[in-house]
């Protein structure tokens, strides 16, 4: 039956002509075509294999034959191959665009790696053009080369932006007649002058215009280049509410996607849609942030009466001119009620001078005795935290008439008076731009582990920490990463990540190979019983995690099994630090868990036998105000953050005697969120007001160093003492505004 319907769906096809014409052969009725339509058909087979065999004899075959044809594909699929491996990266520093890294045929310049050697990708191309593949070279169009180099989940990626200026943006609405599509949704780079405050964040030639034209919009994933300190990204996307300190004013480039609207009776952009148009930001560069253009004193901490050296750098690849004063270019500023403040009477008032011009890569100094300057009229310069404001342009400023634009720009910090700030010295000598909001941070040897609450847990080498690379990253299943703890004690050193919002655990074994490449391996992976808010471990595969509750639980990473244990009841533990005792036989290591338990104070836990016993609760410390962070020194001397105190807690070998006992306290204003103790030195995450640091050497008259400000949000701080440099570095999780890493010397 089957052989039947075959055979009938064949003669029904042979009985179609595929293609109809005007000219029918005429068939007998057996189907076989009449004698002078068959001689057409016969002698035009003929001719075809007669022109095929002519070809084969005089060897011209259109094209290049099959077997080369095969060799090309495959040259080309390994050049494809070979830029690909090329363009791996972990920061946008890597990225550069190669013309040797262009593809065979019809090829534009690919964006690889700057270390890329491309003496492969040259062999395969001159191998490719020896087998003659380019001889039927197509015509080609011409290339427009990206003009932006990002790195992408580790791989280098090219993107054009279309150069334009800003009359071309603002007039762009008197063109809708001709070409409405001109440049909306496109990408476009412009150069202007940004200014951001509240309810602002407008766009144009001059920071004073008051037409609402172009919107600037700043997502998470706008990327800041030379940001000033008083430009935060959390004001726009997290919606902090800005004050004086989050004001200014730069010169600009955006890359970025044009909008506008389409009809005149269209809703504008930005607060209360005001703006005619915005541009949607992937990337702010400024040309203006101190960082291009900075004032550098010669200490950070002077006598009343001491000359103060200041050093002004022009680090940018244009001139600039330095507003002229008589006395000194410079307005002093101090740092009162958490805001910066111009102090006494202003040296330089109603006193014109030439401004001075500063070639690029240009410096000079300026001497300055603070006692002579600003101690006139029985008016005294005190104690405290000062910098200097000076202004600068790129117009020169001896010329009459010319429109000018001035820009602010900030010396260091630095104290007056004072013995205290002798003994400090603090920067923030590196970053690294997280993808989403950094929550905490921990480190082991040259490795800094930071949380993303949207993006997972990152890999960071510190091992210079003025240039901080991705190692490696790993995305929890189903969100990202808060909480984070490392330990070394086992062969291989492993992390544990508590997942956001989340009950997810995951443990992580860390393969590191020769060339520093990481490798974060997953261990396991299973739920604790609430939301993981931190972590600390103890030996082996063997973790305690505070899970939002009067009690805590007792995790193996190696096999997922876990067990809780109750605090003090009514508590609620909150941080854990690990301290060492002696049961009275000095060969036996006992370790104790110290606990901050919110209104509860301080627990401390025997939890000798672990894994096989449970921890015992020893004793209980209650303290005023509502304890929320502690951590044990290297020396096992505890410390706490209650309410707004700093507390010293001595931990004593059990006895008969009390395990804690308080000691020195100091009080600070504002609140904390976590603080990390090494080598004497205490660092307190202080959310809003930076990192405060505290000379913790005398437990019994603790004394404040000094303040970091951060961009962001200081959530969590890690303390690290490095003995090669005699200096100490704090690893900070900055919010939204990254890793931050501050250098400490006294």
């Amino acid at each position: 039956m089957e052989q039947q319907n075959q055979q009938s769906i064949q003669e029904t096809a042979r009985s179609k002509p595929p293609v109809k014409t005007n000219w029918k052969p005429r068939r007998n009725h057996f189907g076989i075509l009449r004698g002078k339509y068959l001689a057409i058909v016969a002698t035009a087979a003929i001719l075809a294999v007669g022109g095929v065999l002519l070809f084969s004899y005089l060897g011209k075959s259109p094209g290049i034959n099959p077997i080369t044809s095969a060799q090309c594909r495959q040259i080309e699929k390994e050049i494809d191959i070979l830029i690909k491996q090329a363009s791996y990266c972990e920061a946008d520093g890597d990225c550069v665009l190669s013309e040797e890294a262009a593809y065979p045929v019809c090829g534009c310049p690919n964006v690889i790696n700057v270390n890329t050697d491309v003496s492969k990708i040259l062999e395969k191309k001159q191998e490719w053009e020896g087998s003659g593949c380019g001889e039927d070279r197509p015509v080609c169009s011409p290339c427009v080369p990206p003009n932006y180099n990002t790195c992408q989940e580790n791989r280098c990626v090219g993107t054009h932006y279309r150069p334009t200026t800003m009359q071309e943006l603002k007039g762009y609405p008197e063109l809708y007649k001709v070409m409405p599509e001109l440049l909306h949704g496109h990408k476009v780079m412009v150069e202007g002058i940004y200014r951001w405050g509240f309810e602002d964040s407008n766009f144009d030639e001059t920071a004073d215009s008051q037409e609402y034209n172009i919107w600037v919009e700043v997502n998470e994933d706008t990327k800041l280049e030379g940001k000033p300190l008083n430009f935060h990204k959390a004001a726009f996307v997290g919606g902090v509410k800005l004050d004086a300190k989050h004001e200014g004013t730069a010169k600009v480039i955006i890359y970025g996607t044009f909008q506008t609207g389409k009809s005149e009776n269209r809703i504008g952009y930005g607060h209360l849609g005001l703006w005619k148009h915005q541009i949607v930001v992937d990337k702010i560069v400024f040309e203006s942030s101190g960082q291009g253009v900075e004032a550098v004193t010669s200490k950070i901490a002077y006598s009343p009466n001491e000359e103060v050296v200041v050093e002004i750098k022009n680090n940018l690849a244009k001139d600039i001119w330095v507003q002229g004063l008589c006395s000194v270019p410079f307005t002093l500023q101090q740092y009162n009620a958490g805001e910066w403040v111009n102090y006494g009477p202003d040296p330089t008032i109603d006193c014109i001078a030439a401004a001075r011009n500063v070639k690029p890569g240009e410096r000079f100094e300026y001497r300055i005795n603070l006692a002579q300057v600003y101690g006139y009229k029985n008016f005294q310069i005190g104690s405290g935290r000062y910098r200097f404001l000076f202004r600068y342009s790129f117009a020169n400023l001896n010329l009459v008439g010319q429109k000018t634009q001035l820009f602010d720009a900030f010396s260091n910090e630095f104290t007056i008076g004072g013995t205290q700030s002798f003994q400090f010295n603090a920067r923030i000598v590196g970053s690294y731009a997280s993808p989403g909001e950094s929550s905490k941070v921990a480190i082991l040897g040259n490795i800094v582990y930071l949380t993303d609450i949207s993006q997972g847990l990152l890999a960071v080498d510190v091992s210079d920490p003025t240039t901080p690379k991705l190692l490696d990253s790993f995305k929890i299943d189903g969100g990202g990463a808060y909480a984070v703890s490392v330990s070394g004690a086992s062969f291989q050193p492993h992390v544990l990540v508590g997942g956001y919002g989340s009950s997810k655990v995951v443990a992580l074994e860390e393969i590191m190979y020769p060339d520093r490449k990481l490798n974060l391996q997953l261990l396991k992976e299973s739920n604790a019983k609430r939301s993981v808010q931190e972590a600390v471990p103890l030996i082996d595969y063997t973790y305690f995690l505070a899970i939002d509750g009067p009690e805590f639980e007792v995790y193996d990473a190696l096999t997922g099994e876990s067990r809780i244990i109750a605090g003090t009841p009514g508590g609620h533990i909150l941080d854990f630090a690990i301290a060492s005792g002696s049961p009275g036989v000095a060969s036996v290591w006992v370790p104790m868990l110290l606990a901050a338990q919110g209104e509860k104070g301080i627990a401390i836990f025997r939890v000798d036998g672990l894994p096989k016993k449970d921890p015992r609760l020893a004793e209980v410390l209650t303290l005023e105000g509502y304890t929320y962070a502690v951590d044990v020194d290297e020396k096992n001397m505890g410390y706490a953050l209650s309410g707004n105190d700093i507390i010293v807690i001595t931990i004593q070998p059990f006895g008969d005697q009390k395990i804690l006992a308080p000691r020195g306290r100091l009080s600070f204003d504002g609140g904390a969120a976590d603080l990390d103790v090494t080598n004497g030195i205490a660092a307190i995450a202080m959310w809003d007001k930076g990192v405060k640091f505290i000379d913790v050497g005398d437990p019994d008259n603790l004394k404040e160093l000094g303040v970091i400000d951060t961009p962001g949000r200081v959530r969590d701080v890690e303390l690290i003492y490095n003995a090669n440099k005699n200096a100490y570095y704090a690893y900070v999780a900055d919010d939204r505004d990254d890793l931050q890493i501050i250098e400490v010397r006294r």
